[in-house]
């Protein structure tokens, strides 16, 4: 059995265990070993076999750097052979082993549920036995998004632990990195893992920048749900737990999920608070299958909202009328305006006291003043 990993690949000559095999078309990859396929050139394809199955395979922006452009990485459970079929770019191969622990994530009870409480979380402490400490220098930083990631890989695969410490082993020992990039990731059986390690007692595990959003961390948690979410969806084990965990987390920092804001500076575009890796950044990820459940999972989360107060269209600060077939809403001081579909996806957004727009049937707007968020739901705009 093999899985799919996703990373950044940055260093790997100063990995003790780390191998590169130059211009090799097929080597024996040994069991519980991470590897991935790289090539100097940018936007390499390659097809691959791995035993009997073939894959084909492309540069990965969220495991290339400046000088390697890299695969996805896999983690094997068994020894198996690999083989580069065809590719138009001189490709190496690099793997590192993966220390193996016998532990089992418990199935999460978690449902579709109203409360706000924190899920379960398996802590570092659990998952990371036996593995080298990540390395000291944490910093704090306040959550304006949270960022929904991907691992673009792992369907199917039960062995929820080993996927983990593959993930972290690829981010220390052959990234670089001092941890694993995410604050949590979370397993197809609804299993919740601490990710990033926040090393000191000021900093909760939700507040511990991370390293996951293209360099632009700050003001971010990222959650990242194991498996490839291109063409198949994540299980609703795995969207219940994501949602619980997104509820709690506006509940705990009074964020408005449908809110967008600035990021990563007050003069940059607007992100929304809950957030596709997409949305901020040039990949893909999390995944077309993912990525159109997030206006749902807003919707849910936003139970747990206490930022958004809810008020009738016929009161202050609302004045509503039609003209031209428009409909023209003028408030006092508002600052941001955003228009939602029923499926929680911004159709109009804009700045200044004026709203004119051909929106109708059913709709939320959803504005900004004096620095609190107020949204109503409207009808019949036409």
């Amino acid at each position: 059995m093999f899985r799919f990993l996703t990373g950044i690949l940055l260093c790997v000559s100063a990995v003790s265990y780390a191998q590169v095999y130059d211009n090799k078309t097929a080597i024996v990859i040994p069991a519980h070993t991470a590897f991935a396929l790289q090539s100097l050139e940018p936007n390499f394809m390659a097809t691959i076999s791995i035993g009997n199955r073939s894959f084909d395979l492309e540069a990965n922006e969220h495991n290339s750097t400046e000088t390697w452009a890299s695969s996805a990485i896999y983690y094997t459970d068994t020894s198996v052979q690999v083989k580069l079929q065809n590719s138009a770019a001189v490709c190496r191969w690099v793997m590192v082993k993966v220390p193996t622990l016998m532990m089992n994530s418990r199935m999460s009870s978690i449902s579709r549920r109203a409360d706000c409480s924190m899920p379960e979380i398996i802590l570092q402490t659990m998952w990371r036995n036996g593995l080298p400490a990540p390395t000291p220098g944490r910093n704090r930083t306040p959550t304006s998004h949270c960022i929904v990631h991907h691992s673009a890989a792992n369907n199917g695969d039960t062995n929820y632990t080993q996927i983990i410490r593959s993930i972290y082993t690829y981010h220390t020992q052959v990234n670089g990195w001092d941890d694993i990039g995410y604050n949590y990731l979370i397993t197809a059986n609804g299993a919740v893992y601490a990710g990033r390690d926040p090393e000191l007692p000021g900093i909760d595990q939700d507040n511990v920048q991370g390293a996951h959003f293209c360099g632009k961390n700050q003001g971010t948690m990222g959650t990242c749900l194991v498996g490839d979410f291109t063409s198949t969806s994540p299980s609703d084990t795995q969207i219940a737990a994501l949602t619980q965990l997104l509820k709690w987390k506006v509940k705990k920092d009074a964020l408005s999920p449908y809110n967008s804001k600035p990021h990563p500076g007050m003069s940059d575009p607007l992100l929304g608070v809950i957030a596709g890796h997409r949305d901020g950044c040039n990949t893909a990820c999390p995944g077309n299958k993912l990525y159109e459940k997030l206006g749902t999972l807003k919707t849910e989360v936003n139970e747990c909202s206490p930022s958004v107060g809810m008020i009738e269209p016929s009161k202050n600060p609302w004045t509503i009328y039609t003209q031209n077939g428009m409909q023209i809403i003028e408030l006092d001081k508002v600052s941001i305006w955003e228009i939602y579909n029923l499926q929680g996806q911004v159709i109009q957004q804009g700045i200044g006291d004026v709203i004119t727009s051909k929106a109708h049937h059913l709709f939320v707007l959803k504005v900004w003043q004096d620095g609190r968020a107020y949204s109503a739901l409207l009808y019949n705009w036409e």
